[in-house]
C-alpha cells in the first residue's frame, strides 16, 4: 500500500475518533440526554419526500459527471440500483441515528447491524456508478472521488433531517440546547466517514485484483 493512501485511511479514522470523542462528551449527562428512549419517526409521506429527495439528488449527481449523451446500459443498471438503495438506506439509517443519539458510542458500533446494512447500501449505490462512469471516461479516481464526497454530503443532510426530534404536535423542532444540536449534525458525519474507509478500501482491494 502506498504511503499516500495510508495517509488517507489514517486522516479519516482520525477525524471519525474525534468526531466519536465529541460525541461521546457531548452526551456524557445522560438523565438530562432528550433524545433517551425517543425513536426517529416518520409519516408515509415524510418517508416519500426523503426518499424521492435522496432518490433525485443521487441521480442529478451521476448526471452531472457523467453527460447525458453517453447514456448506456451501465447508466440504467447504476439509476436502477440507486431507486433500490435510496429507500433502504432511509429504512436502515432512521434506527441507527436513533440508537447513536441515545448513548456513548464504543468500538462496538462499528459491528452495529444497522451501520453495516447503512455502509453496504452506500459503497454499493457508489459502486455501480463506478461501473458506469468507468465505460465513459478514463479519468476515474479524481471525479469518482469528488462523486463520493459530494454523495456522502447528501446523505449527511438526510441524516441530519432524519436526526432532528419532533414536538407534541409532530413537528420537527431543533433542540433548545447547542450540544443536543450538535449531535444531530456529528452523528451521520461520524457514519459517512467510517462508511468512506470502508470505500476506500474497497477500491484499492479492486484495484489490487485488477
Amino acid at each position: 500500500m502506498e504511503l499516500s493512501n495510508i495517509i488517507q485511511y489514517a486522516s479519516v479514522f482520525l477525524m471519525a475518533l474525534c468526531l466519536i470523542g465529541c460525541h461521546n462528551w457531548l452526551l456524557k449527562s445522560a438523565q438530562s440526554n432528550p433524545f433517551r428512549r425517543a425513536t426517529i419517526d416518520l409519516t408515509p409521506q415524510e418517508q416519500v419526500v426523503i426518499y424521492v429527495g435522496l432518490f433525485v439528488g443521487t441521480v442529478l449527481l451521476m448526471f452531472w459527471f457523467a453527460p447525458t449523451s453517453q447514456f448506456i446500459l451501465g447508466g440504467l443498471i447504476a439509476i436502477g440500483v440507486t431507486s433500490i438503495t435510496s429507500l433502504f438506506i432511509i429504512l436502515t439509517l432512521k434506527p441507527l441515528l436513533g440508537t447513536m443519539r441515545e448513548d456513548k458510542l464504543s468500538y462496538g458500533f462499528v459491528i452495529n447491524q444497522n451501520f453495516l446494512l447503512t455502509a453496504y447500501l452506500i459503497i454499493f449505490t457508489e459502486l455501480s456508478f463506478l461501473n458506469w462512469f468507468k465505460e465513459i471516461t478514463i479519468y476515474v479516481q479524481t471525479q469518482f472521488l469528488i462523486f463520493v464526497a459530494l454523495y456522502s454530503v447528501l446523505i449527511m443532510i438526510v441524516g441530519i433531517y432524519l436526526g432532528i426530534p419532533k414536538n407534541d404536535d409532530g413537528k420537527k423542532v431543533l433542540p433548545t440546547q447547542w450540544r443536543w444540536r450538535l449531535v444531530i449534525v456529528l452523528n451521520p458525519m461520524i457514519v459517512v466517514l467510517l462508511a468512506a474507509i470502508l470505500v476506500k478500501l474497497v477500491l484499492s482491494i479492486i484495484l489490487l485484483v485488477q
